[in-house]
C-alpha cells in the first residue's frame, strides 16, 4: 500500500510534531454553530475557527454522549480526561496528544484548519470535529449555510483493539513501537491475518532501526567523537472503526544519524468479516469515472494551497492522477488520500493529506459502501433542512424490537418526498440489544414536505404515541 521506493529519500526528513501554545484563543471568527448529537439538539453550540474549521466543546459533547468529565493538569500543563464505562481518553492542550486507553499518539491536524486542534478558547476546551469524530468513531457533517452541525456516535465495531507497546533504549538507538491487535473478531481466520499485517509492519520497523543502529555503530568506530543516536518510533490511528469496515494509518518514523529523520505514512482499510485488504476499486463502481472526480478534486485542492503560499510543488512532479491503488484511509466523512514526503513536494511540507467527501462521491460509491454518505445526507429535527432535487435523505432512529415498539411515519404533501429505503441494523446478536433503522428518501421536485415519525405498539394505536415519541422533519426541496 506503500511506496517504500520513496524512503531513500525520505528518511532525511524530519518528523514533526508542532509547537502549540496552551490557552490560545485566537484564530476563531466567532461565528457559532448548534450542534446537533446524534440528531437532538444538545444545549452547547460549535466555535467555527477563521479558517472554516469546525470545534466542539470537549465537556458538552463528552458529558452528552455519558462520559465524566475532568480539567486536569496544571495551568502550563492543562489536560481534560473523559471517562465512562469501557473507554478512558486524555486530552493534552500543551503536547497536542490523546491517550485513548492506554495508546498515545499526536493529533493530526488536517491542513486548513486552526493552528491548534485541541485549544482553550474563552476558558473551555475545544477539539477540532475531525479529531472528535476519530477519537470517538463519529461520523460528522457540517451544513455552513443552515449553521448547524451534526454528529453522530455510529456504532463502532464490536472488537477490541489492544495496543501492544514496546520502549527500548541503549547508546545506539531509542525505539518507541506502539501497533493495533484486534480480538473479538466474527472470523478468527480474519483476525489472525489482520493481526499479522499489522505486527509485520512493526518488526519491519524495529529491523529497519536496527539496521540503522548497526551502521551508525560501525561509524563511531571510525569516528569516536561522533555521538549520535538512531531512533525508531512506530505508532498508529485508527481513522474508521464502523460498519464491518477498520481503516488504520501506521507512521514509521526513522532518524539514523544524519541531519534529521523522516516519516513514511502507510494505510490498511480492513473488510473484518473477510480479513480482506480493501483497495479504492472494491469502493467504487466500475466504469464511473471516479478516477477522474478524485484526480480533479486533488489538483484543484493543491492549486489552492499553492496560491495561498502554503505549498510548493516539485515541477518535475507534478500530481497527475492517484493511479489504480492509490494510498487512502477512510475518516468519519471523507476518503483521505495522501502522499509521501518529497513525492511531489519537498520535505517542509510533511505528508499532504487530501479528503474526498463521501457525498461528492455520491453514486461512484458500490452499493455495498453506499452508507458512507448517510450522514452527510441526514435530517435534522425540528429545524429547516434544505436540500437539492434529486438528492436521497435519510433518518436515522433507533428501535429496540423486542419491546414491540415500531416506528411508524406519515409524509405530509406527497409527491416532494419518496421513501427509496429502509434498514434495521441490529447492535448485536444478543437477546434485547437494540439497533438502527434507517430510511432513505429522494427528493422528487422543489416543494415543502413533513415528515412525522412516531413510535408505539401496533396493538396501542397511534393514539399511544407521546410527544417524546414523535420526532419531526421539515423539508424543503429546491
Amino acid at each position: 500500500m506503500f511506496k517504500k521506493a520513496i524512503f531513500a529519500a525520505a528518511f532525511l526528513a524530519a518528523f514533526i510534531t508542532p509547537a502549540f501554545a496552551a490557552g490560545l484563543n485566537s484564530g476563531m471568527s466567532g461565528k457559532e454553530a448548534q450542534i446537533y448529537l446524534n440528531g437532538s439538539r444538545i444545549n452547547a453550540r460549535a466555535c467555527i475557527a477563521e479558517d472554516g474549521a469546525v470545534f466542539l466543546p470537549v465537556r458538552s459533547v463528552f458529558e452528552a454522549l455519558g462520559y465524566k468529565v475532568l480539567f486536569s493538569g496544571t495551568d502550563k500543563r492543562p489536560a481534560v480526561t473523559a471517562q465512562d464505562g469501557k473507554n478512558k481518553l486524555t486530552l493534552n492542550i500543551n503536547e497536542q496528544t490523546i491517550e485513548k486507553n492506554g495508546h498515545s499518539y499526536c493529533l493530526n491536524a488536517p491542513y486548513g484548519m486552526a493552528e491548534n486542534g485541541l485549544l482553550l478558547y474563552k476558558g473551555s476546551a475545544y477539539l477540532e470535529a475531525g479529531l472528535f469524530s476519530e477519537a470517538l468513531g463519529f461520523s460528522k457533517s457540517f451544513r455552513g449555510t443552515d449553521g448547524y452541525i451534526s454528529i453522530r456516535s455510529a456504532g463502532a465495531n464490536r472488537i477490541t483493539v489492544n495496543n501492544m507497546k514496546l520502549c527500548s533504549e541503549n547508546e545506539d538507538i531509542k525505539v518507541t513501537v506502539q501497533y493495533p491487535q484486534l480480538d473479538g473478531l466474527p472470523s478468527y481466520d480474519a483476525q489472525v491475518g489482520i493481526n499479522s499485517i499489522l505486527r509485520r509492519a512493526a518488526s519491519s520497523a524495529i529491523d529497519e532501526g536496527l539496521g540503522f543502529a548497526y551502521d551508525l555503530k560501525t561509524a563511531k568506530q571510525s569516528n569516536p567523537g561522533f555521538t549520535a543516536k538512531c531512533e525508531t518510533n512506530f505508532n498508529y490511528r485508527i481513522t474508521y472503526n464502523q460498519n464491518g469496515i477498520l481503516s488504520v494509518v501506521l507512521l514509521d518514523y526513522q532518524y539514523s544519524g544524519g541531519a534529521h529523520g523522516g516519516t513514511l505514512q502507510s494505510s490498511y482499510t480492513f473488510d473484518l468479516a473477510t480479513g480482506k485488504v480493501l483497495e479504492l476499486s472494491d469502493l467504487t463502481v466500475k466504469n464511473s469515472a471516479y478516477t477522474s472526480y478524485i484526480n480533479s478534486a486533488i489538483r484543484k485542492e493543491i492549486d489552492k494551497r499553492v496560491a495561498a503560499g502554503d505549498l510548493y510543488e516539485f515541477s518535475d512532479s507534478r500530481f497527475e492522477t492517484v493511479g489504480d491503488r492509490p494510498d487512502f484511509y477512510l475518516s468519519g466523512d471523507s476518503v483521505v488520500f495522501y502522499f509521501q514526503e518529497y513525492e511531489h513536494f519537498p520535505y517542509a511540507a510533511g505528508i499532504q493529506e487530501f479528503p474526498v467527501l463521501y457525498s461528492g462521491l455520491g453514486g461512484m460509491l458500490t452499493s455495498g459502501y453506499g452508507f458512507l454518505t448517510y450522514p452527510d445526507n441526514e435530517l435534522l429535527r425540528d429545524v429547516k433542512n434544505t436540500v437539492p432535487a434529486g438528492q436521497t435523505v435519510n433518518v436515522e432512529l433507533r428501535r429496540n424490537p423486542t419491546t414491540g415498539f415500531t416506528w411508524h411515519y406519515s409524509l405530509g404533501n406527497e409527491g416532494i418526498l419518496e421513501k427509496s429505503a429502509e434498514s434495521y441494523t441490529p447492535d448485536s446478536a444478543l437477546t434485547g440489544s437494540g439497533g438502527v433503522c434507517v430510511w432513505s428518501f429522494k427528493a422528487l421536485k422543489a416543494g415543502q414536505a413533513k415528515l412525522i415519525f412516531k413510535y408505539y405498539r401496533d396493538a396501542d394505536g397511534e393514539a399511544s404515541a407521546t410527544a417524546g415519541n414523535t420526532v419531526l422533519y421539515n423539508v424543503t426541496v429546491r
